[in-house]
């Protein structure tokens, strides 16, 4: 939305098909109700059926808007991408994060706003990034400990560490030293194991 100088066509590489882009200063700045206008319009110009947003300030503050709009479901604060094996259905925390719910939407029109920082979603996302393998340790001789590590692959475990301390400071529990295991047996696991 707005006056955009970046080269849109690098999205290609992470499997954008098709960028819509509406060329227009009013859009520069961010504005609730503007953005949600020109959205609408696109999404009815193409007969667009799912819109998804990050549940950041600005989801919070379209996403509502947009579903009020085009009389869409809505389903806020999704931790993993829509299940459509039966029907439309959003896995959501609930209870400040202490418990899941499975949101069935039946709207002609669906909207989802992920959470940021959703595990499931983040994994779902990092199977598209181009994962490098690139040495982000040097070891210096025998007694330096040798692996390989790409910045997702390090990305990936501070961002759960980080959301694993974050629930405890939110719930009041007592914070303990933990550490990070991982597998990759059938699908990438990560574990965490209080010490």
């Amino acid at each position: 939305l707005g006056n955009v100088t970046d080269d849109l066509t690098v999205l290609g590489k992470y499997g954008v098909k098709t960028i819509h882009h509406i060329n227009n200063a009013a859009l520069n700045n961010f504005d609730a109700q503007n953005y949600t206008k020109a959205i609408a319009a696109v999404v009815s110009a193409t007969n667009s059926t799912v819109v998804v947003f990050s549940f950041g300030i600005s989801g919070k503050a379209i996403a509502p808007r947009l579903s009020a709009r085009l009389k869409a479901g809505l389903v806020a604060g999704a931790v993993t991408l829509p299940d459509t094996s039966n029907g439309f259905v959003v896995k959501k925390s609930v209870f400040s994060g202490k418990a899941f719910a499975n949101i069935s939407v039946n709207s002609a029109i669906k909207i989802v706003a992920i959470s940021p920082n959703s595990y499931s979603s983040m994994m779902n996302i990092f199977k598209h990034l181009q994962n490098d393998t690139q040495d982000m340790y040097n070891p210096t001789g025998c007694w330096s400990p040798t692996f390989k590590a790409s910045y997702n692959d390090i990305n990936l475990l501070v961002q759960y560490a980080l959301k694993h301390l974050n629930q405890m400071v939110e719930l009041k529990r007592e914070l303990r030293s933990f550490y990070l295991s991982t597998s990759l047996e059938n699908e990438f696991i990560i574990k965490l194991n209080q010490i």
